[in-house]
């Protein structure tokens, strides 16, 4: 019985590395006019939606949630062991995720839905990684897509640094974003980065060269121990739970308006939403 049953469990491991392996890494759009269609427009969102491969949620939801944006930045959007739907459920979006590169057990978890047409997409893989943590499970890196954007071309680079489940412990995540922040010093086009940063923005380093738009609102509430270890985490505020802005967008030569955050409880992060108003 337990050889059947240790077969079974090989057996599931095995079929869901090869899905999540050669799963698709673009969509294109493939239909234009659904029920849920609205006026392009230039609204972006970043949104850990925390949908964990061993805890998977209904895309409905969220679909309801993102629909009015035409860029959207998902972290942590894991697909089913069997079936990766999100195409299905988001028709009106040009769709590149994350794709394994390295042997672990899921992909980077990292979407970019647009409705701008996506001209290329490529993922590049962190160099550093804890080692000691359910991360190492994942590919860490960023996504980066180049867009066509009212006839200009404009890169958008998401990304998820690494968590640490210690109180004011970067030093992973601010490895891999040295790593970033090198990358985009080739491109000769405007970018914006956006995701879950793992860190306050006030940690960002000082640059001349960016720009930080971050909400008023915290977008993280993290309850630790009383040694500094992460216990629970929440996307509203609870008695003894430290708020934090993990949160933001860092912009070259595009300026945003109006950065924000909107109520759901569909994660434990809150979804940073804000406007692109010019692109310099």
């Amino acid at each position: 019985m337990f050889r059947i049953s240790l077969l079974c469990v090989i057996s599931i491991i095995i079929l869901w590395w090869c899905k999540e392996r050669y799963t698709r890494s673009f969509y294109r759009k493939t239909r234009i006019k659904t029920l849920h269609t609205i006026p392009r427009n230039n609204f972006i969102m970043t949104y850990n939606v925390k949908r964990m491969p061993f805890h998977v949620k209904s895309f409905y939801k969220l679909q309801r949630l993102v629909r009015k944006y035409s860029i959207v930045l998902l972290q942590e959007c894991y697909c089913n062991i069997f079936y990766d739907e999100i195409h299905h459920h988001f028709p009106d979006f040009y769709i590149a995720k994350g794709v394994m590169i390295n042997y672990r057990l899921v992909h980077s978890g990292l979407v970019i839905l647009s409705r701008y047409p996506i001209l290329s997409h490529t993922f590049v893989p962190y160099e550093e990684k804890e080692l000691l943590s359910a991360d190492i499970l994942a590919e860490k890196g960023f996504l980066v897509v180049e867009l066509s954007f009212h006839g200009k071309k404009i890169t958008i680079i998401n990304t998820h640094l690494q968590s640490n489940v210690i109180e004011h412990k970067y030093t992973i995540a601010l490895r891999q974003l040295h790593q970033l922040l090198t990358y985009v010093k080739q491109l000769t086009i405007p970018f914006l980065i956006g995701g879950d940063f793992n860190f306050s923005y006030n940690v960002f380093p000082s640059t001349s060269s960016y720009s930080l738009y971050r909400s008023a609102s915290p977008t993280i509430y993290i309850q630790y121990d009383k040694n500094g270890n992460e216990m629970n985490t929440s996307s509203f505020w609870k008695p003894h739970y430290k708020p934090f802005i993990f949160d933001f967008f860092i912009t070259h030569n595009i300026l945003l308006s109006s950065t924000h955050t909107i109520t759901t409880d569909y994660s434990d992060h809150v979804p940073v939403v804000s406007t692109i108003s010019h692109i310099l």
